[in-house]
Order: C-alpha cells, then sequence, then structure tokens
C-alpha cells in the first residue's frame, strides 16, 4: 500500500496521535507535538515550534450564539 498525503501530521497532532494509539488524555496542544515528535523523524514544524513561546495577542473567548454581537462590538471599539 503507498499512501500520499501533503498534509504535515503535525496539524491533526490529536487525530495523528490517537490512530497510532496513544493516550492523548489531559495533554495540551505542545505535549501532543513533542510526543508526535518522538514517534517520527521529522522534527516539529519550525512555525509550530515557535508559538510555545509566542506572545498571548487574544485571550477573550465568546460563545458562538454571541459572536454576533461580539464582532459588532468589536467594530464599534476600533471607529473610536
Amino acid at each position: 500500500v503507498v499512501i500520499v498525503s501533503t498534509a504535515s501530521p503535525y496539524k491533526f497532532n490529536e487525530s495523528v496521535l490517537t490512530a497510532l494509539g496513544q493516550d492523548i488524555d489531559g495533554k495540551d496542544e505542545f505535549q501532543l507535538l513533542d510526543e508526535l515528535s518522538k514517534l517520527n523523524s521529522f522534527g516539529i514544524p519550525a512555525g509550530l515550534a515557535k508559538l510555545k513561546m509566542a506572545k498571548i495577542s487574544h485571550e477573550n473567548t465568546v460563545e458562538k450564539g454571541e459572536m454576533p454581537k461580539s464582532v459588532l462590538q468589536f467594530a464599534e471599539n476600533k471607529k473610536k
């Protein structure tokens, strides 16, 4: 069997690790990246590796139903 893919397994680390039978419970995205890197010969892509040390730019969260209202509030605040 030959499987060819253009997607990096690191884009879907949770799904890939689950498919490989690895325990992912309680692990954050960075721990999952580390786990996946231990199972293959490719390192974590530089862009993803840099995220661990990146400054958090946005901390707000919004429930799905509140999204239209929040977008309008954001737009209004940007006008000021």
